[in-house]
Formats: structure tokens, C-alpha cells, sequence
């Protein structure tokens, strides 16, 4: 079965009416750009980037970013954003900056929808140069081609005598040993410091597969990034198969996620979404990966659009899902924690604590009790407690309310509920609109948020869960 690209269409639903138009405190800010795409070096909160892929960390503390859709490579210091290497002019069909091919000095240089980049000890960059199926090299003030060929392929050898398909993340080790996710190829490259391109992990096959094990009778599916701990081990995000792989002394290992069925007419797997340990947990399509010193492993989990973080001990956990759009690399640095934001154009930071990492979804936890989540955010309700009857899921409409910010008034004598919150305001009365009043309590069937005030609900019964949020 050949392999096939899945098209990935996000559709946007614009809401009728918002209830309250406000931030949460889970909101995370872009740290570079203002998610607009498009071409712009300065300040850093006023630059522009198109679809921003793989991030790194040099010597000097600054943050180079590979910028996709522009096919350049930029790099943040002293807080304003500038282009290292790349350049183009004209568009492509579809109104994006066109990418080329030309080895020369770095501002003249050209690439095609680079993906990933990394830095040796002497402080040469790498860059997977994906549209052109080779390997780049930023070293001494000129743009070099490393590894590969232009035309896609399969075949171990020395710098341009060896062929990639589609290389994505890249890695290196501390002997500056290069590690490529060749994602078509469907295995992990090795390129050492001379240019020696060999096969380091899976076997070839045009399609993929699944198999732990020797690193040479492995197989993967896709495999999107890769990353190095301190102690030399190597962790995959093999996203056809919706896994993520370790390589330890020479044996490969799937450390969390869980297979399903196989998506059809493609040979991916179906991805989903579910916290827990190892094999309980589930990803859909992870593209990025970092390993912090302490061993916690954080995921980009694209289309899931949620961070996760795999800890010591094993456990999957979401740590972070703030109005993502298509999240496809991590890096774990000096407490921070940077995730590139693809669809978003731009990069967002995030203070972490690896000893207090907290799982914010709570979807692996049945409870006893309805759950109510708003915006990401579980509401504690103690007197007012949701419930089922005939068949609806029935819930408090002050808590939900007040969760949002706004303010919920009973009127006793007209027999009315007022809620308001800045501009807004709505009025619901008893036996007009659709509420009923249960132990002294004003309550409303979840349906009723949706259609009429403008929510965007959903009834988990696996998990005995209402989610509410505003509307896109």
C-alpha cells in the first residue's frame, strides 16, 4: 500500500452569540511574533513569521527558530528578531514565499520549507532543508550542502553520495554525531562529523510499520523528531504510529502511547487522546520532543493541539493546552518551556517546574460525580451539585456563569435570572426559558448553553464530564 498524506482541514466556527469575551489565566501569550503570518524581523513581539517549525537554543542563549513557510532561519537576540540565513522573493501558487535551492553567503542562500536545526560544538548549524530532501550547514559565513542530494531517495554514503525523503527533526550527540528523523524513509539516520551517512535505527520500507527491538530490525512510521537525554539515550516522536520510542544500548523500546486501527487508505494509525501511563496513554500525529536533564520528556502533540509531558515514572499527562494551533516542537530550557506554534505563526514560553509538573485535563480520572470543566479549568461545585434526569445532563447556571466572570443575579420576585459580565447581558426567566430551580438552585440543560448562550459544550460520558468554552 503506498503511502498517503493526511490533509489536516481545521474547521473554524464563528460563533452567533459570546457569552463573555474575556481571557482565562491558562492563556499563554506568543514570546515572538503576533500571529499574523508573514515576513518581519525587529522587535520581538512585533515580528512576523509563516508557520514557524523546529526551535533551538545556541551557546549564547539565544533562540534560533526555523521559519518554514519563509524559508529562512532567524534567530532572537537582545530581544529583537533577526534572519541568519535565507532569502526569497517571489510566491508560490498558493501565495507563499517560494523556496529554492543555492549554496552561498547565508543571506543570499536559499531553502525549501526547512524543518528542524541544530548546533555541533563548534558552532555550525544544521538544518533539515525537508523541501529539498538534504541536509544544510551554516559554518565560516556560507550556506554548504552537508548530506543528500536534491532528489528524494534512500541510500547510506558519504555527504552528497546519500539520499533522504522528506528529513524532518534532527538531533546531535556529544561527539557531534548528527541524527536525522528521515520521515519517508520511515528509519533515523547517523552522519558524523566527516559526512558518513549511515542507517542508525528501523528498516526502510515506503510505508512503515511497528516493531521494538535491535535498532536494525526495528521499524517506524513517519518518525518526526528526535532528542538526546544527558546520558546518550534517544527518544522518537514516531507520529504515524502515534508512539513515543526510546533507543537505550542498542534496543528500541515504546516508552508511551497505544496503537489503534489503521486509518484508511493511509498506512498511519488513528490517533486520540488520553492521559495515563505508558501504552494507556494516547497521541494523535506528536511532531515534536525535548528531554529535560531530569528525564521528563515533554511531547508536542500536534493534533491533539496540547502539550503533554511524559514523567519520570512514566505517566503521560497534559500540562498545557492554551489555544494551540498545530504545536510541532518543544524545547525544555533553564525553566522555560518554548513551543513552537505553528499555525499560530509564532513561538510561546511557559515557566515550568519539573517538581511540580500538574496534569491540567484530568481525562484519565473517572469520577463519581459529574465534572465540570470550563475553559480548561475543573469548577468546584459543593452546593449545586450537577445531575441527570430523564436522560439531561442538568447544571448550575451560577457556577458555570461565575466561572466565566460574570456576575448571576436572582430576582425573586419576578422569577428571573440576570447575567452579566462588561457589555453583555442577558435575562432568562422561570417558565419562559428553559431553566428549572432544584433545592433552591437555578439549574440548565447543557443544550441549552450551546444553542442559546453561545457556549461551545461537550458531554464526555466515558468520563462523567461536561466541557464548556467560548466559541472560537
Amino acid at each position: 500500500m503506498k503511502k498517503c498524506r493526511l490533509i489536516i482541514v481545521t474547521i473554524i466556527s464563528f460563533m452567533v452569540m459570546n457569552l463573555i469575551g474575556f481571557s482565562q489565566e491558562l492563556e499563554m501569550d506568543l514570546y515572538t511574533g503576533t500571529g499574523e503570518s508573514g515576513y518581519k524581523d525587529g522587535a520581538r513581539l512585533e515580528s512576523k513569521f509563516n508557520m514557524p517549525y523546529g526551535i533551538f537554543m545556541n551557546d549564547d542563549g539565544e533562540l534560533i527558530i526555523v521559519d518554514s513557510y519563509n524559508n529562512r532561519i532567524r534567530k532572537i537576540k537582545d530581544d529583537k528578531v533577526i534572519t541568519i540565513a535565507g532569502f526569497c522573493e517571489e510566491l508560490d501558487s498558493m501565495g507563499f514565499p517560494l523556496g529554492g535551492y543555492i549554496d552561498t553567503d547565508p543571506l543570499k542562500s536559499q531553502f525549501n520549507k526547512p524543518k528542524d536545526a541544530v548546533m555541533n560544538s563548534k558552532g555550525e548549524i544544521f538544518i533539515t532543508d525537508t523541501g529539498n530532501n538534504v541536509i544544510r550547514k551554516i559554518s565560516k559565513g556560507k550556506v554548504y550542502t552537508f548530506a543528500g542530494t536534491e532528489v528524494a531517495g534512500y541510500k547510506d554514503g558519504k555527504n552528497t553520495e546519500a539520499q533522504f525523503n522528506t528529513p524532518l527533526g534532527i538531533s546531535i550527540d556529544k561527539q557531534d554525531n548528527i541524527y536525522v528523523a528521515d520521515s519517508l524513509n520511515n528509519v533515523i539516520r547517523k552522519i558524523t562529523p566527516k559526512g558518513e551517512v549511515s542507517t542508525f535505527a528501523g528498516k526502510y520500507s515506503l510505508d512503515g510499520g511497528y516493531k521494538d527491538g535491535l535498532t536494525k530490525e526495528s521499524m517506524f512510521n513517519e518518525p518526526s523528531d528526535i532528542t538526546i537525554d544527558k546520558k546518550g539515550n534517544m527518544y522518537i516522536a514516531d507520529s504515524g504510529n502515534q508512539l513515543i520510542r526510546k533507543i537505550e544500548d542498542g534496543d528500541v523500546a515504546t516508552i508511551a502511547g497505544s496503537m489503534g486501527t489503521v486509518i484508511h487508505g493511509t498506512s498511519y494509525i488513528q490517533g486520540g487522546y488520553k492521559d495515563g501511563y505508558g501504552s494507556d496513554a494516547k497521541f494523535n500525529f506528536p511532531k515534536g520532543i525535548d528531554v529535560a536533564d531530569d528525564g521528563t520528556i515533554f511531547v508536542a502533540d500536534t493534533w491533539n493541539n496540547k502539550v503533554r509531558a511524559i514523567k519520570t515514572d512514566g505517566q503521560v499527562i497534559t500540562i498545557f493546552n492554551s489555544n494551540f494551533n498545530a504545536p510541532v516542537d518543544v524545547l525544555y530550557n533553564s525553566g522555560y518551556l518554548y513551543i513552537s506554534d505553528m499555525w499560530n505563526n509564532g513561538i510561546k514560553r511557559i515557566d515550568i517546574d519539573l517538581n511540580n509538573l500538574i496534569d491540567i485535563s484530568n481525562e484519565n480520572k473517572k469520577s463519581d460525580e459529574i465534572q465540570i470543566w470550563v475553559n480548561d479549568k475543573k469548577v468546584d461545585v459543593f452546593d449545586a451539585k450537577p445531575y441527570i434526569e430523564e436522560g439531561k445532563t442538568m447544571v448550575p447556571i451560577r457556577s458555570i456563569c461565575e466561572a466565566f466572570g460574570a456576575t448571576v443575579t436572582w430576582n425573586e420576585k419576578t422569577e428571573e435570572i440576570e447575567v452579566k459580565k462588561g457589555d453583555f447581558y442577558k435575562k432568562l426567566k422561570l417558565n419562559k426559558d428553559p431553566f428549572v430551580i432544584r433545592n433552591g438552585r437555578s439549574f440548565v440543560h447543557i443544550r441549552y448553553l450551546g444553542e442559546a448562550m453561545g457556549f461551545d459544550v461537550k458531554w464526555i460520558p466515558e468520563y462523567y464530564k461536561v466541557e464548556i468554552k467560548d466559541k472560537e
